[in-house]
């Protein structure tokens, strides 16, 4: 369904089929041969890494099963680009995926390319006049960008360092953050590599201070990409991001993952992440967890009526 998807589609097609925000009107709604072929493409695309992903977590799946499904995903959408990337290509700089045409300089023009001619629809004089004035206007833009890029990173840098200065024995620097990256941070506790904002680890070393059960996250189809519960906070909570699966969960310094069993120190309660289980219930294993540790200090001890309520759950 192409036109009239609301909001959340729009999302969708931004965060998931990395379609620029200024370009899914123009994208979503051309009617012409390229522009359908365009939307396809990126669209399909994105339904089969995510398919591709969900695929990944089966039992027994090998490299070269990925890889076959893949090839036979691609022949049945008709998709000749098996790396699923032909967003870089067609948002590649300086051009239009709509007019097949490079030239257009920087991302602002291309923007307002798109802006002019795809969405107001105009032509010839007008929309050269048009574009013509945009050229002043992006001098002046872009050299406020980029003081303001180079102060937003001196910032970055100052608040990274206070941070790693603060918690030198907690966390370790695997990779400095950039103006607009996210750095690489190693949680000592943890003994796994975040990719993290510095405000998300203040919040993740908190959690440690505070002994939680602490959730830690894998970024979809990215091996080896970890983030953690507090990434990013939102309406009095935190959540570790889009495109995340939850990786595994950490008690007194002991990471927990799929088939692994939490026992209890104190009793003989225990609790057993299965594998293969979906999300919603690994999140309820932990929640036990959480529950069953609450009421022993809450109490003093493990109560025995509480195992037996706990365990009655879910």
């Amino acid at each position: 369904m192409r036109f009239g998807c609301g909001l959340v589609w729009y999302r969708h097609l931004c965060d998931n089929c990395l379609i620029p925000q200024y370009a899914v009107s123009a994208i979503s709604m051309n009617g012409t041969d390229v522009g359908k072929r365009v939307y396809y493409i990126l669209t399909r695309e994105e339904h089969v890494r995510e398919m591709l992903a969900d695929y990944r977590l089966g039992k027994q799946v090998t490299e070269e099963k990925l890889e076959k499904r893949k090839r036979e995903l691609c022949r049945r959408y008709q998709l000749h680009n098996l790396n699923l990337d032909s967003y870089s290509h067609y948002f590649e700089r300086g051009y239009c995926c709509l007019c097949q045409e490079h030239g257009l300089g920087s991302e602002i023009r291309r923007e307002r390319h798109f802006q002019l001619y795809h969405d107001a629809g105009l032509r010839g004089d007008e929309y050269e006049e048009e574009m013509n004035c945009l050229s002043v206007e992006e001098t002046l833009w872009e050299k406020k960008l980029a003081e303001a890029m180079e102060m937003r990173r001196k910032m970055v840098f100052m608040g990274e360092s206070a941070f790693l200065e603060r918690n030198r024995g907690d966390v370790q620097l695997v990779t400095k953050r950039g103006a607009r990256d996210l750095g690489v941070y190693k949680c000592i506790k943890c003994d796994v590599n975040y990719t993290s904002s510095v405000d998300a680890m203040e919040r993740h070393l908190e959690s440690h201070e505070s002994k939680s059960v602490i959730r830690y996250y894998r970024k979809k189809g990215v091996a080896n990409r970890f983030q953690c519960a507090e990434q990013n906070f939102r309406s009095g909570k935190c959540w570790p991001g889009p495109s995340t699966i939850l990786h595994g969960f950490i008690v007194g310094g002991v990471k927990y993952t799929e088939g692994s069993k939490w026992k209890c120190s104190k009793c003989s309660y225990e609790i057993e992440w299965c594998k293969g289980v979906d999300g919603r219930k690994v999140s309820r294993v932990i929640e036990k967890v959480e529950e069953h540790l609450t009421q022993a200090r809450i109490r003093g001890h493990c109560d025995e009526e509480v195992m037996e309520v706990v365990n009655s759950l879910g």
